[in-house]
Protein backbone atom coordinates (compact mmCIF):
# COMPACT_ATOMS: atom_id res chain seq x y z
CA UNK A 1 0.00 0.00 0.00
CA UNK A 2 2.78 2.41 0.86
CA UNK A 3 1.93 5.83 2.26
CA UNK A 4 0.07 7.67 -0.53
CA UNK A 5 -0.43 10.80 1.61
CA UNK A 6 3.39 11.10 1.72
CA UNK A 7 3.95 10.04 -1.93
CA UNK A 8 5.80 7.02 -0.49
CA UNK A 9 5.64 3.81 -2.57
CA UNK A 10 4.95 0.31 -1.24
CA UNK A 11 8.14 -1.32 0.02
CA UNK A 12 6.99 -4.91 -0.55
CA UNK A 13 6.90 -5.42 -3.39
CA UNK A 14 9.22 -2.58 -4.30
CA UNK A 15 9.28 -1.64 -7.99
CA UNK A 16 12.34 -0.29 -9.81
CA UNK A 17 11.47 0.88 -13.31
CA UNK A 18 14.83 1.35 -15.05
CA UNK A 19 18.53 1.57 -14.33
CA UNK A 20 21.67 1.57 -16.46
CA UNK A 21 25.22 1.06 -15.25
CA UNK A 22 28.55 1.04 -17.01
CA UNK A 23 30.77 -1.82 -15.87
CA UNK A 24 34.47 -1.16 -16.22
CA UNK A 25 36.28 -3.15 -13.58
CA UNK A 26 39.02 -5.63 -14.28
CA UNK A 27 37.79 -8.37 -16.58
CA UNK A 28 34.18 -7.15 -16.54
CA UNK A 29 33.32 -4.40 -19.03
CA UNK A 30 30.16 -3.18 -20.69
CA UNK A 31 26.70 -1.77 -20.18
CA UNK A 32 23.99 -3.40 -18.07
CA UNK A 33 20.38 -2.24 -18.25
CA UNK A 34 17.85 -3.56 -15.77
CA UNK A 35 14.16 -2.76 -16.08
CA UNK A 36 10.83 -3.61 -14.49
CA UNK A 37 12.57 -5.02 -11.42
CA UNK A 38 10.38 -6.16 -8.54
CA UNK A 39 11.89 -6.80 -5.10
CA UNK A 40 9.96 -8.99 -2.66
CA UNK A 41 10.95 -9.57 0.94
CA UNK A 42 11.56 -6.11 2.38
CA UNK A 43 8.54 -6.48 4.68
CA UNK A 44 10.48 -9.19 6.53
CA UNK A 45 13.37 -6.80 7.23
CA UNK A 46 14.24 -6.33 10.88
CA UNK A 47 16.17 -3.37 12.22
CA UNK A 48 18.89 -4.53 14.60
CA UNK A 49 20.65 -1.20 15.10
CA UNK A 50 19.93 2.49 14.54
CA UNK A 51 22.12 5.48 15.27
CA UNK A 52 21.65 9.19 14.64
CA UNK A 53 24.11 12.06 14.75
CA UNK A 54 24.60 15.60 13.57
CA UNK A 55 27.82 15.84 11.57
CA UNK A 56 27.59 19.63 11.74
CA UNK A 57 24.93 22.09 12.87
CA UNK A 58 22.74 21.30 9.83
CA UNK A 59 24.00 17.95 8.43
CA UNK A 60 22.20 14.94 9.88
CA UNK A 61 23.14 11.28 9.53
CA UNK A 62 21.05 8.19 10.23
CA UNK A 63 22.61 4.72 10.22
CA UNK A 64 20.30 1.71 10.22
CA UNK A 65 21.39 -1.91 10.44
CA UNK A 66 18.87 -4.18 8.71
CA UNK A 67 18.57 -7.95 8.41
CA UNK A 68 16.37 -9.87 5.94
CA UNK A 69 16.05 -13.64 5.77
CA UNK A 70 15.34 -13.59 2.02
CA UNK A 71 15.08 -11.08 -0.80
CA UNK A 72 13.71 -12.08 -4.20
CA UNK A 73 14.29 -9.92 -7.30
CA UNK A 74 12.85 -10.40 -10.77
CA UNK A 75 13.00 -8.31 -13.90
CA UNK A 76 14.45 -7.84 -17.36
CA UNK A 77 18.13 -7.37 -18.22
CA UNK A 78 20.06 -6.33 -21.28
CA UNK A 79 23.84 -6.55 -21.38
CA UNK A 80 26.39 -5.52 -23.97
CA UNK A 81 29.92 -6.16 -22.81
CA UNK A 82 32.61 -8.71 -22.08
CA UNK A 83 33.81 -10.98 -19.31
CA UNK A 84 37.51 -11.60 -19.85
CA UNK A 85 37.79 -12.84 -23.47
CA UNK A 86 34.07 -13.65 -23.79
CA UNK A 87 31.83 -11.18 -25.62
CA UNK A 88 28.35 -10.92 -24.10
CA UNK A 89 25.43 -9.36 -25.95
CA UNK A 90 22.19 -10.59 -24.50
CA UNK A 91 18.68 -9.82 -23.38
CA UNK A 92 16.44 -11.81 -21.07
CA UNK A 93 14.51 -12.14 -17.84
CA UNK A 94 16.09 -12.93 -14.50
CA UNK A 95 15.23 -13.78 -10.97
CA UNK A 96 17.66 -13.61 -8.10
CA UNK A 97 17.26 -15.07 -4.63
CA UNK A 98 19.38 -13.59 -1.85
CA UNK A 99 19.41 -15.28 1.56
CA UNK A 100 20.70 -14.05 4.91
CA UNK A 101 20.98 -10.41 3.85
CA UNK A 102 22.42 -7.89 6.29
CA UNK A 103 22.76 -4.28 5.26
CA UNK A 104 23.91 -0.99 6.66
CA UNK A 105 21.92 2.01 5.44
CA UNK A 106 23.86 5.28 5.79
CA UNK A 107 21.55 8.22 5.13
CA UNK A 108 22.96 11.77 5.22
CA UNK A 109 21.70 15.21 4.30
CA UNK A 110 21.16 18.81 5.28
CA UNK A 111 18.28 19.95 7.48
CA UNK A 112 16.74 23.10 6.00
CA UNK A 113 13.65 24.79 7.46
CA UNK A 114 12.83 21.71 9.56
CA UNK A 115 13.01 19.45 6.47
CA UNK A 116 15.64 16.76 6.06
CA UNK A 117 16.96 16.78 2.49
CA UNK A 118 18.63 13.42 1.90
CA UNK A 119 21.75 13.78 -0.26
CA UNK A 120 23.34 10.36 0.30
CA UNK A 121 21.72 6.98 0.86
CA UNK A 122 24.46 4.36 0.86
CA UNK A 123 23.49 0.73 1.25
CA UNK A 124 26.17 -1.82 1.99
CA UNK A 125 24.62 -5.29 1.76
CA UNK A 126 26.29 -8.49 2.93
CA UNK A 127 24.77 -11.60 1.39
CA UNK A 128 24.88 -15.12 2.78
CA UNK A 129 23.65 -16.94 -0.34
CA UNK A 130 23.07 -15.85 -3.93
CA UNK A 131 21.36 -17.69 -6.78
CA UNK A 132 20.40 -16.30 -10.18
CA UNK A 133 18.15 -17.84 -12.80
CA UNK A 134 18.03 -16.42 -16.29
CA UNK A 135 15.73 -16.99 -19.26
CA UNK A 136 17.42 -15.97 -22.48
CA UNK A 137 15.12 -14.30 -25.03
CA UNK A 138 17.17 -15.81 -27.86
CA UNK A 139 17.39 -19.60 -28.09
CA UNK A 140 20.52 -19.29 -30.26
CA UNK A 141 22.62 -18.08 -27.31
CA UNK A 142 20.95 -20.19 -24.59
CA UNK A 143 23.87 -22.60 -24.09
CA UNK A 144 26.35 -19.77 -23.64
CA UNK A 145 23.95 -17.96 -21.29
CA UNK A 146 23.51 -21.11 -19.21
CA UNK A 147 27.29 -21.50 -18.98
CA UNK A 148 27.67 -17.87 -17.93
CA UNK A 149 24.90 -18.12 -15.29
CA UNK A 150 26.49 -21.27 -13.85
CA UNK A 151 29.78 -19.37 -13.65
CA UNK A 152 28.09 -16.42 -11.89
CA UNK A 153 26.34 -18.73 -9.41
CA UNK A 154 29.62 -20.48 -8.61
CA UNK A 155 31.83 -17.39 -8.31
CA UNK A 156 29.28 -14.80 -7.21
CA UNK A 157 31.26 -13.52 -4.18
CA UNK A 158 34.11 -12.29 -6.38
CA UNK A 159 31.77 -10.88 -9.02
CA UNK A 160 29.62 -9.25 -6.33
CA UNK A 161 32.61 -7.45 -4.80
CA UNK A 162 33.49 -6.13 -8.26
CA UNK A 163 30.04 -4.84 -9.26
CA UNK A 164 28.79 -3.68 -5.83
CA UNK A 165 30.36 -0.17 -5.92
CA UNK A 166 29.03 0.38 -9.44
CA UNK A 167 25.51 -0.88 -8.66
CA UNK A 168 25.43 1.03 -5.36
CA UNK A 169 25.74 4.35 -7.19
CA UNK A 170 22.55 3.52 -9.09
CA UNK A 171 20.72 2.31 -5.95
CA UNK A 172 21.75 5.47 -4.09
CA UNK A 173 19.88 7.68 -6.58
CA UNK A 174 16.78 5.49 -6.36
CA UNK A 175 16.67 5.44 -2.56
CA UNK A 176 17.49 9.16 -2.23
CA UNK A 177 14.40 9.89 -4.31
CA UNK A 178 12.19 7.64 -2.16
CA UNK A 179 13.55 9.08 1.11
CA UNK A 180 13.10 12.67 -0.04
CA UNK A 181 9.49 12.02 -1.05
CA UNK A 182 8.81 10.97 2.53
CA UNK A 183 10.90 13.54 4.40
CA UNK A 184 9.60 16.44 2.28
CA UNK A 185 6.18 15.81 3.84
CA UNK A 186 7.15 15.40 7.51
CA UNK A 187 8.70 17.73 10.05
CA UNK A 188 12.29 16.79 10.91
CA UNK A 189 11.87 17.90 14.52
CA UNK A 190 8.83 15.64 14.97
CA UNK A 191 10.52 12.55 13.49
CA UNK A 192 13.86 13.14 15.24
CA UNK A 193 13.01 15.14 18.42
Amino acid sequence: IGLPEFDFPPMDPLFYEYGKVMLNSGELRGELIMSNVTAIGLSKARIFNARTQFLSHDVFRLEIGVQMPKLFLKGAAKINGSLSIFRIVNEGNFNITLNDVRALWEITGHVVNDTWIVEQFHITPLIGKFKIYYKDLSESTKEFSDLLINFVNEYWPTIYRTVLPIMAKEWDKFYIDIANRLFAKVSFSKVFP
